[in-house]
């Protein structure tokens, strides 16, 4: 065990004055030479100076502060000054600082004295200056005291005082206390406390309050503590002051170690006081003396897995080690005891600091947390309606805390207030007469999966250990009578209208993030940021959604709608939080749709207003050898599904959010698709046979399904093409329910055939606002150019979405002869990457790509004005998307005929040089000869890393061939018979055009095959 003794966990911040004193010359110097137009008294320009006035006001003006002569004075008045604010007892005269309004452009020293015997007992003196136009006073931050003079910095001239706030009495606290220790599964549990009587009269005794508890063993801890982390919790006896801290224990290998096993500890302490509103002017306020967390790694930069298993990559597992201090205030009418009063709650105020990550990667954060008030105040049953929430107001802004990095070999992270802050409480709802409770609650937790050497301590409390929060009071009796009893919320306050459309000044509401990543192990995590920049004027609110993506409400999440507010001038970021379901099943990551509605304001919302939040599956592991490659005979009892006469080329596949698989082509006169149980076989809900066929033109006119994707709903879009009545090719759509009956509320009878958008649809997919993007060809202009890619976006009930491209359409000419996009993927700020293939003007053709940003124009950053042409191989037919944002590309080669071939780009369309030999790999997959036409046509990537790519293996006889890589892009030779697996359906032609993963690793391909003399689809399953 290493003793850590390089940087103490207290961070002491000082502010030391700058003392400046006048100096006299000694008696054996020369006198200095007499100045030409020497300044007059009391008169400073660009040199500076000091000038001293009646009964000891004194300013100290520096050099350059000035750009011209000023005449200053200073004098002992309080003409035209305003009067001082409620409670402060002035403890000095009254200095005017003139000219009034005086400006510096380096701060100025003023120096007033005061009478120190005139200072309330148990009061501070602070320096109080007018405002602009001198109609208010605020304080002066960092006045510093000297004997009997206050001095500080100042940047303008007005009317200055010493005063000090009249305190008051503070009447019995009524508290309550707990400590719970973290377990390895991020649960709870509860040591010990008296937050069960939190309903009841039975309280904390009066008296100081002393709670401590052990948590476990450290690691690392300060100089000349003990190696033992511990949480604590203190009160003095009037409830003036108060702090809490919570150091976290050694951690453990959580994927060894029992699910009861601690990684931290959190303390919670509960203090309600009463008081009775004697002065219409009271005030009330808190000042936290200091709040800080430290953090510290000796691990390295990156990730284990016995840190973050479900994780898979440092971006990740940001929580590693993870503290926050949750501080939460609330003003609530009435009295205990007056149980026909409704009690109500009056004000608000919410802060939570935190920092979280291991060596290298720490992230701090200030936000205000809107569902802290439910979540926690949900725990002890305090609410009658707690699905409704009151206004709040943040406690804290992020330019008040500092982070202070370690140097040199020290790793240490210390994320802290930089001085002292006071919390105004705003009880002016409160009538004068009645009585009121402050009800102040603190969380504070940390907790450790880092193993090893590190520590983490989350404290909040006076660096020389003073205090930690005190409440100062003016015009207010103290009362022993806190409402105990359950809260009614009443409706937020209405918003003044928005009457001109929306107001730049207001700002922009949106989510901080395009994408959010989130582990199903980290059941309450506060991660869903909404932000408010370019301005604040007025208040303003909006509602926070979620809805399904491929996650569903009840199984993988819980459903949020949580109202968020922002006050006139508020610009701190608010924060809410998707409760997760932390289920056993390997089900694999899973999206949630985040949606931001804007009510009653003038805010303009930012774009996306939709986003995605990706569920990390934390019961993924690498698959248990097995037989890797070969078919799984629990799938259909031998690993095959067939449907003879039923299908054929031309296919693509799904696997539904239920584990099902759709797979969905054409008979050239009409759509048809089936639907398969997750164990192979037929699911005769869908249709009543598992099978549907739908004529979208009428007639025999040809038409083709080529592309199929699952709704959150559970509807199914597919899209092709169909014959327009003048025989042209149209773009096609058609939507079912879950059963396979056509939905009419899309397109009046399910089917869309949009002769506006000529050519074909070979991908579709659904962006997070329900809105439909094809991807396909169109006919070019004309000549030797005979189709362009093409992208098209429709809303959701089948009409085209004009705001897109060209009235919804945009084609890209990449090649000048026929141009096809094959795949699209749509990311997460809303743009999308099509690839395909491209005809040069000669030779074989070309695997191409191009960007669209959510607009559906070209990307310029991407590739060459947003297109990539890639020679040598038509790559282009398979694409997956990893979590870095990197593209993989999978195809055939032309250097290597009758081969495979992955590639792998860069976001920005450059081959990432990494990758296989020079960013790509070919890889023959048969005996056959060159040129008979094998191909790769799908590509997935396992949550591992490894790749999978799927096509057609063979020439005479065709079968589904499986290729599995390493991340890197070498071949993975311990998958199947040295790297490859080929399935033979017993037909000729078989080819595999579609590959999902199941989360429990096994492999299903989806493609035409014929078992007999007649076309129909394959699915196969192998062990991985």
């Amino acid at each position: 065990m290493k003793l850590f003794a390089r940087h103490s966990p207290l961070l002491m911040l000082c502010l030391l004055p700058l003392l400046l004193t006048a100096c006299g010359g000694g008696g054996s110097e020369a006198a200095p030479e007499p100045q030409p137009n020497p300044l007059p008294a009391g008169t400073i320009g660009a040199g500076g100076g000091t000038v001293v006035g009646a009964s000891g006001g004194q300013v100290v003006i520096p050099a350059g502060a000035l750009s011209q002569n000023v005449a200053i004075s200073i004098t002992q008045s309080s003409t035209g000054a305003p009067a001082l604010p409620a409670g402060v007892s002035v403890v000095g005269q009254m200095f005017a600082f003139q000219p009034h309004g005086t400006s510096f452009a380096s701060p100025a020293t003023i120096t007033i004295p005061f009478d120190p015997a005139l200072v309330p007992a148990g009061s501070s003196v602070s320096l109080y200056k007018t405002t602009a136009g001198q109609a208010g006073w605020e304080i002066v931050s960092g006045a510093t005291v000297s004997g009997s003079s206050i001095s500080a910095a100042v940047t303008s001239f007005s009317y200055m005082v010493a005063g000090a706030p009249v305190v008051q009495t503070v009447g019995t606290p009524w508290r309550w206390w707990e400590f719970k220790r973290i377990l390895a599964n991020k649960q709870y549990e509860r040591m010990e406390g008296n937050t069960e009587n939190l309903r009841t009269t039975v309280q904390e005794p009066p008296g100081e309050m002393l709670k401590q508890v052990e948590f476990g063993p450290l690691s690392l801890y300060p100089s000349g503590s003990d190696n033992i982390a511990s949480g604590e919790i203190f009160g003095t006896a009037d409830g003036r002051t108060y702090w809490a801290e919570v150091e976290a224990p050694l951690a453990v290998d959580i994927t060894t170690a029992p699910e009861s096993e601690t990684t931290g500890g959190k303390a919670v302490f509960i203090q309600k006081q009463s008081y009775r509103k004697d002065d219409a002017d009271a005030t009330l306020s808190l000042t936290i003396t200091q709040a800080f967390i430290h953090g510290l790694d000796f691990n390295g930069t990156d990730a284990a897995f016995a840190n973050c298993p479900a994780g898979r990559a440092s971006v990740r597992c940001r929580d590693i080690l993870d503290a926050r201090i949750t501080f939460n205030v609330l003003v609530v009418s009435g009295r205990q005891g007056d149980g026909e009063i409704t009690r109500k709650v009056h004000h608000w105020k919410n802060g939570v600091m935190s920092l979280a990550g291991f060596q290298d990667n720490w992230f701090e954060n200030v936000y205000f947390w809107t569902q802290s008030f439910r979540a926690d105040w949900d725990e002890y049953h305090e609410f009658v309606n707690p699905e409704a929430l009151p206004t709040g107001h943040p406690l804290w802004k992020r330019d008040q805390f500092s982070l202070t990095v370690g140097s040199g070999n020290d790793p240490s992270r210390i994320f802290a207030l930089t001085e002292p802050l006071v919390v105004p409480i705003d009880i002016s709802e409160v009538g004068e007469g009645k009585e009121f409770t402050l009800d102040v609650r603190i969380y504070i937790e940390a907790n450790n999966r880092r193993t090893r050497e590190s520590y983490l301590k989350a404290r909040l409390r006076d660096p020389v250990n003073a205090g930690g929060v005190a409440t100062n009071v003016t015009g207010l009796t103290a009362t022993s009578r806190p409402v105990l009893g359950p809260i009614t919320l009443g409706d937020p306050p209405a918003l003044e209208p928005c009457s001109a459309g929306n107001d730049p000044e207001s700002g922009t509401l949106q989510f901080s993030s395009g994408s959010y990543l989130l582990r199903e192990l980290d059941t309450a995590e506060r991660i869903i940021e909404i932000t408010r920049t370019g301005g604040t004027r007025g208040a303003l609110r909006a509602l926070v959604t979620t809805s399904n993506g491929t996650g569903l409400a009840g199984p993988h999440y819980q459903q949020v709608s949580q109202l968020i507010e922002f006050d006139d001038g508020d610009d701190v970021a608010r924060v809410i939080g998707v409760s997760v379901i932390n289920n056993d099943t390997e089900d694999g990551d899973v999206t949630v749709n985040l949606t931001l509605t804007a009510e009653e304001n003038c805010a303009t919302l930012g774009t996306p207003a939709t986003v995605v939040l990706t569920i990390i599956d934390d019961e993924y592991v690498p698959p248990e050898p097995g037989p890797s490659g070969q078919l799984d005979t629990t799938f259909d009892t031998d690993g095959l599904v067939t449907t003879a006469s039923f299908g054929g080329p031309g296919s693509k596949m799904i696997m539904q959010a239920d584990g099902k698989f759709v797979i969905v082509g054409g008979t050239f006169t009409d759509f048809i698709a089936a639907r398969f149980n997750a164990d192979g076989s037929a699911d005769n809900a869908f249709g009543g046979t598992g099978r549907v066929t739908t004529d979208v033109a009428g007639g025999f006119l040809v038409e083709y399904a080529r592309a199929v994707v699952q709704q959150p709903d559970g509807k199914l879009v597919v899209a092709g093409e169909g014959t327009l009545a003048n025989n042209s090719i149209a773009v096609a759509l058609v939507r079912y329910n879950a059963d396979g009956t056509l939905d009419s509320s899309f397109s009046g009878d399910g089917k869309m055939l949009e002769a506006a958008v000529a050519g074909q649809a070979y991908a579709v997919a659904l962006q997070p606002d329900g809105k439909i993007v094809v991807a396909g060809s169109a006919p070019a202009s004309g000549g030797s150019d005979f189709a362009d890619m093409m992208v098209a976006r429709f809303h959701g009930d089948g009409s085209l979405d004009s705001g897109f491209g060209t009235a919804g359409v945009t084609t890209i000419d990449v090649g000048i002869g026929t141009d096809v996009a094959r795949n699209l993927v749509i990311l997460t700020d809303g743009s999308m990457v099509i690839t395909g293939e491209a005809q040069p003007s000669s030779g074989n053709t070309q695997t191409a790509l191009a960007k669209l940003d959510g607009n559906g124009d070209l990307d310029a950053s991407f590739g060459v004005a947003g297109k990539v042409a890639i020679p040598g191989a038509n790559a282009g037919r398979g694409l997956a998307l990893q979590a870095d944002g990197k593209l993989l590309l999978a195809g055939g080669s032309h250097t290597i005929p009758s081969s495979f071939v992955v590639m792998r780009l860069n976001a920005d369309g450059s081959y990432d040089s990494a990758f296989g030999n020079g960013g790509a790999s070919v890889i023959r997959t048969s005996t056959s000869t060159a040129g008979e036409g094998d191909i790769a046509a799908a590509v997935a990537i396992r949550p591992d890393g490894l790749i999978y790519v799927a096509g057609k293996s063979g020439s005479i006889n065709e079968n589904f061939g499986l290729v599995r890589f390493t991340a890197s892009g070498e071949l993975d030779t311990s998958f199947g018979t040295a790297g490859f697996s080929n399935v033979d359906f017993s037909g000729l032609q078989d080819g595999a055009e579609s590959l999902v993963i199941q989360p429990d690793g096994k492999v299903v391909m989806g493609g035409y095959a014929t078992p007999t003399s007649n076309d129909g689809y394959g699915l196969a399953r192998v062990h991985p």
